[in-house]
């Protein structure tokens, strides 16, 4: 027959991890679809985490107070000085 004994091997040995992710992998149109979606889970999942955050600062006693605390401000209309 011929053949190289090491491409027999390389056949019995199946596909390789590139080519199994090639056959997985989904069309391109899907593809955005499925970003979005998990755009979309991880915005609810930092609103939680937030929430949640913003819940046990509340309830914890020993969180320092929040008027001992100078206010600054990050807007950019309330730092101009025009």
């Amino acid at each position: 027959m011929g053949e190289d004994p090491a491409e027999f091997e390389e056949l019995l040995a199946g596909p390789s991890p590139y080519e199994l992710a090639a056959e997985v992998a989904s069309p391109p149109g899907e593809t955005l679809q499925m970003r979005r979606v998990q755009d979309a889970n991880m915005r609810e999942v930092r609103r939680l985490t937030n929430l949640l955050l913003k819940i046990q600062r509340r309830k914890s006693p020993e969180a320092p107070d929040s008027s001992a605390q100078a206010a600054v401000s990050y807007d950019v209309s309330e730092n101009k000085s025009t």
